[in-house]
């Protein structure tokens, strides 16, 4: 459940969300997807997919946690699919 907007980015928003099953407070990248509303390129699908890797990779106290990444389905007909990040929330 997204809560508030946090930033906007090159790639997509960041908002403040509850994860419905826990109640705990993420952070929440949304990136439209790049195959599905034609305004990427393989080069930013590239940066997107390392930044997921590096950030799965990473276990220390001075970087922003990494819990999972998902395709989440358009919600209308015609509507774009969307990458969803989703990271430790940091206040």
């Amino acid at each position: 459940e997204k809560l508030c907007l946090l930033g906007e980015g090159s790639f997509g928003c960041v908002y403040k969300a509850r994860h419905k099953y826990t109640s705990a407070i993420v952070a929440v990248k949304i990136i439209p997807n790049a195959e599905t509303n034609g305004a990427g390129s393989e080069s930013e699908t590239d940066k997107i997919m390392g930044e997921i890797d590096i950030l799965s990779r990473c276990d220390s106290p001075f970087i922003v946690g990494y819990f999972e990444c998902f395709m989440k389905p358009p919600t209308k007909r015609l509507g774009n699919a969307e990458m969803w990040i989703v990271m430790e929330y940091c206040q």
